[in-house]
């Protein structure tokens, strides 16, 4: 699901033909976001294996 979602990223800004500096740092910015949210959902499945959070 990931790899689908950054590949139609990276596709789209092929189109638009962005400089490189650019690319890379909105490749490196949509990293962070990916990192993120999975710690978030770890994080999240934690609590609920010890039940302090009702699904």
């Amino acid at each position: 699901m990931t790899l689908t979602i950054v590949m139609i990223i990276a596709l789209g800004l092929n189109i638009f033909n962005f400089h490189p500096a650019i690319t890379a740092m909105i490749f490196i910015l949509l990293n962070l976001l990916i990192v993120g949210y999975s710690i978030f959902g770890m994080q999240r499945l934690e609590r609920i294996t010890r039940h302090e959070v009702v699904s």
